[in-house]
C-alpha cells in the first residue's frame, strides 16, 4: 500500500497556497494565534530540517506554511520573516492575533522586525 501511494503521490504537483487556503477556510478562522517551530530528523542518510508556521486551535498545531531549510541547525531571522511574509501575502496580517515560539527564536533584528510589523 505504502509503495503504491508513493507512486500516486510522486507525479502529483500540489498548490500548498491553495492547501493552506482551504485549511484555514475549513476551520473558518478569522483571527488566529500561530506558533513558530522547527524540527530536524534523519530520512535514510538526508537531513531534513522543516522550519513551520502553524495555526494554534483547541491545544493543537495545525500546520498552515512551512519551508524546507537546506541546513542543519536553527532557522535565521531571513527564513523566520520569509515564512511569516508567505503567510501575510496568503492570510493578511490582520488576523494574526500573536506568534508563540520557543527560545531558538530570539535576535534583536527579529524583534524588531516583528515590533515594525505590529505582531505580538
Amino acid at each position: 500500500f505504502y509503495r503504491r501511494m508513493q507512486r500516486f503521490f510522486a507525479g502529483q504537483y500540489f498548490d500548498y497556497r491553495q492547501i493552506s487556503q482551504l485549511i484555514f477556510n475549513i476551520f473558518s478562522f478569522d483571527k488566529v494565534q500561530l506558533t513558530l517551530d522547527r524540527t530536524n530528523w534523519k530520512w535514510g542518510k538526508r537531513n531534513i530540517n522543516i522550519l513551520m508556521l502553524a495555526i494554534v486551535y483547541r491545544g493543537i498545531a495545525i500546520p498552515i506554511v512551512w519551508t524546507l531549510l537546506n541546513k542543519r541547525g536553527n532557522s535565521d531571522t531571513k527564513e523566520r520573516i520569509a515564512l511569516i511574509q508567505r503567510f501575510i501575502s496568503i492570510f493578511g496580517k490582520d488576523c494574526i492575533v500573536n506568534v508563540f515560539a520557543d527560545r531558538e527564536f530570539i535576535g534583536e533584528q527579529w524583534f524588531t522586525w516583528l515590533i515594525e510589523q505590529e505582531i505580538n
